[in-house]
């Protein structure tokens, strides 16, 4: 029987994947209100205020700051909760009061929380679609789980996602919806403009899409992260990141804008990371991750106007239940990139071969190569010398030698894969032919994709954003 992997999974994917240097900011995801500014932590743990350069912890919950809205009055938060056990429950909280008003009873599955203008509030349970307005209450069935519906703001249309990761439109008025994503790769993230008259989305490769509702016309604006609209529908405003040798070098704002179907750059800042920008008026506020600062800047003059140091949080990751009763995994070995290759090679910048290797030693296809490695503890590895030291299988010489991020050569299937101008993009599917697997690479597939290929007993290698500047890893359960 012929042995099967698909690689590579290309999920937030950009053109020269790298995988450990990261930004790491403490803070992310501003949002406005009438007391302050609003964000959350880098583990989405917390939702904050920031007023009068204070911070207050307004909720604590497992993810809660993915996501989270914010009424029109600018009273109301819309979060999902997660408790210990990994039940939800969709929630309003009072900015006012403090309170935290829940919506439904614990579910194994709910949406996010968004507000149209008049008031009227849209989250999904399970695969149906609630719509809640004062006492009124309206479901849909909606064709799977989605959990992002956003409600326009005229309150007329929601939008969401199939399991195929398509974008869907549906007509509150009609009770229908329309397709209107292309099925070339898979989408998230649906985004409506103020006026509601169209909807901005994202692929899984990291690019921005934005749909007309009366042409029907579709713009690409190319690859962006964070996007969000002005407060007249015209422009857009996101972030776009420099990534070179296996490093993130710079990120910088970008803004297009609707009437010229344009895009300019708004700061050139070699070496900054400039993240999550917002536009305010005729201002434009974003975050400098490297100092902790948050940046007011004229959008007319691009002239710096104030900086606010944010104190340092002391947050906590919060961990969920790591039951693994209902878990569907394959049994793969695990290698670590750093601790488990030769003491000679630094790892940072192999997960590539590293993921590639434990896919091969599941299959068994290479015999073990014992190796002692004395970090973290003295320990043996049994195929961590593959990823670095020469070797030669089925008439392929792996001596190709590409340098680690100390400077030093390294061969096996990191020289492989990142000597001359290649990558783990353009070669780690090779690789896996070279040792005897069938192989195919899909840019943005859906999640549908890899539960099918991990149900078939298919290891599913990935190129995703665990960190900001990309990370490839074996999806191997669900």
């Amino acid at each position: 029987m012929t042995k099967k992997v698909l690689a590579i999974a290309c999920l937030f994917v950009f053109s020269n994947p790298v995988f450990m240097q990261q930004i790491e900011s403490e803070i992310q995801n501003l949002q406005f209100v009438n007391n302050g500014i609003l964000f959350t932590d880098n583990f989405s743990s917390a939702i904050y205020l920031l007023s009068e350069n204070k911070i207050s912890e307004l909720i604590s919950s497992r993810g809660v700051g993915n996501h989270f809205t914010v009424s029109k009055d600018k009273l109301l938060l819309g979060v999902k909760i997660i408790d210990k056990n990994d039940l939800q429950q969709p929630a309003i909280y009072e900015l006012k009061t403090g309170k935290l008003i829940s919506l439904e009873s614990k579910q194994k599955r709910c949406g996010q929380v968004s507000f149209s203008d008049s008031g009227e509030i849209s989250y999904s349970v399970d695969d149906k679609l609630i719509l809640l307005k004062n006492n009124s209450r309206k479901e849909f069935d909606l064709p799977a789980y989605s959990n992002l519906t956003p409600i326009s703001p005229n309150g007329k249309f929601v939008a969401f996602n199939d399991n195929a990761d398509q974008i869907f439109i549906l007509n509150i008025e009609k009770n229908n919806f329309e397709k209107i994503s292309d099925s070339e790769f898979g989408y998230f993230s649906p985004t409506w403009s103020p006026d509601s008259k169209n909807l901005m989305y994202s692929s899984l490769s990291g690019n921005i899409f934005v749909y007309n509702l009366e042409s029907q016309k579709i713009y690409n604006l190319g690859e962006g992260f964070n996007p969000r609209w002005s407060e007249d529908s015209k422009q857009i405003i996101f972030y776009r990141k420099e990534i070179s040798g296996g490093k993130l070098l710079n990120t910088d704002i970008f803004i297009w804008n609707s009437d010229s179907e344009t895009i300019e750059q708004f700061t050139d800042t070699p070496e900054e990371f400039e993240i999550d920008p917002v536009f305010i008026d005729d201002t434009v506020i974003y975050i400098n991750s490297a100092k902790s600062e948050i940046v007011y800047k004229s959008l007319a003059e691009n002239i710096e106007i104030k900086k606010i140091s944010v104190p340092k949080i002391f947050h906590k990751k919060i961990s969920g239940n790591d039951s693994t009763e209902n878990l569907n995994a394959l049994d793969i070995p695990y290698i670590n990139q750093v601790y488990d290759t030769p003491d000679w090679f630094n790892g940072n910048w192999a997960c590539g071969p590293t993921s590639a290797m434990m896919v091969i030693a599941y299959y068994k296809l290479l015999p073990k190569w014992d190796i002692f490695c004395s970090w973290p503890n003295g320990h043996y590895s049994s195929y961590g010398n593959y990823i670095a030291d020469k070797y030669y299988f089925r008439q392929m010489d792996y001596s190709s030698a590409a340098d680690d991020p100390n400077g030093n050569p390294g061969y096996g299937g990191y020289g492989y894969m990142w000597t001359g101008n290649y990558s783990p993009h353009s070669r780690i599917a090779l690789y896996y032919k070279n040792h005897g697997l069938t192989s195919a690479t899909y840019d943005s597939p859906p999640f549908s994709q890899a539960k099918e290929e991990i149900l078939s007993n298919y290891p599913y290698t990935m190129c995703v954003e665990l960190t900001s500047a990309g990370h490839i890893v074996v999806a191997h359960g669900f």
